[in-house]
Order: structure tokens, then sequence, then C-alpha cells
């Protein structure tokens, strides 16, 4: 649900998740222009201030609704990075392991064999 002005022109759909970076990307060039757009009315025609903050309240409110539904992406992504790693750190438990147990045997073969040879 975004309060998009019109002279965004954009057609959004149900998910737009794609859209999403594109979308951040229009409104925040467009954030300065309407804050300069703000600042002269305010020094040429300060009755009509009115509207230009309500059309940058409206970039702003857009703009945190995007970054929200962008939350559970961010989520996700974390999510799989812990996992990641904490599949490579068990990995790597197991080789040191296995490297450990390889050296205990080798040094009961050897003394084993220094036993029998006394």
């Amino acid at each position: 649900m975004l309060i998009l002005s019109s002279d965004l022109s954009l057609t959004l759909k149900q998910d737009f998740a794609e859209e999403i970076p594109m979308i951040l990307c229009r409104l925040q060039e467009r954030t300065p222009l309407h804050i300069l757009e703000l600042v002269d009315v305010l020094v040429e025609r300060p009755s009509q201030y009115a509207k230009r903050i309500g059309e940058i309240s409206s970039i702003f409110k857009n703009l945190h609704h995007l970054l929200n539904s962008l939350r559970p992406h961010q989520a996700r992504a974390t999510f799989i990075h812990i996992m990641e790693l904490q599949i490579l750190q068990r990995k790597q438990a197991v080789e040191d392991i296995k490297r450990r147990r390889e050296e205990a045997q080798r040094l009961l073969k050897d003394a084993f064999v220094t036993l029998d040879g006394q």
C-alpha cells in the first residue's frame, strides 16, 4: 500500500520485490528536488507550503513502507548466512576431530610397536 504522488507514475503489482530497489532510487532522487521546491515555495509563496509538505511526507512514508517491506528478505538472507557459517564451522570441527583421531591412532600404533619391541 503505497501513497505515490502523481509524478511518480509507477504501476505497482502485489508482488513487486524486484522493483523495490528501483522505486527506492527514484524516491531518493526526488527527495532533494522536493525539498528545494519547498524552500522555493516558502520564499516565494509561503501560503502554498502545505502541498509541498504533503508531497515530502508522502515520499518519506513511501520510503519507510518500502524499507519495511524488505525486512523479511533481509532476515532470510541473514539467516542463510548464519546457517552457512555454522555449516562451515561444523565441517572444520569434523576435520579437526578426524585429524586428532588419526594422530591418536598413530601414537597408539607407535606405542604398541614400542611395547612389542621391548
